[in-house]
């Protein structure tokens, strides 16, 4: 899929939450996200894919750090649900009370 077809998926993900109950719960997002991730890795996803985002953040700000397994294969899968992330904390800045607990942003 070409770069305006997964922002308009990243645009539905984002959409498809209801935050009248409060923030949107990462596992929640994951399993919304997992189709679209699945398509990006080629149905090679790991099993947790958050860890997996993890290590491969913690490499990304410091290089010293290992590498996760096929970097380059799922960088795109990566920025994507990291994406979707953004766009729900956005979403929760501007639409639910300030909590510092929870308020942070990404350096991508």
């Amino acid at each position: 899929m070409n770069t305006d077809t997964w922002k308009t998926v990243q645009k539905d993900i984002i959409s498809h939450f209801s935050l009248e109950n409060g923030p949107a719960v990462m596992r929640e997002v994951l399993e919304v996200c997992r189709p679209a991730i699945s398509s990006l890795v080629g149905g090679d996803l790991p099993e947790d894919w958050i860890d997996y985002c993890c290590i491969w953040l913690q490499h990304r700000y410091f290089p010293e750090q290992p590498a996760p397994e096929k970097e380059e294969e799922r960088s795109e899968a990566v920025h994507f649900f990291l994406e979707v992330l953004n766009g729900l904390f956005r979403r929760e800045r501007e639409e639910l009370p300030f909590d510092p607990c929870r308020d942070f942003q990404t350096l991508i």
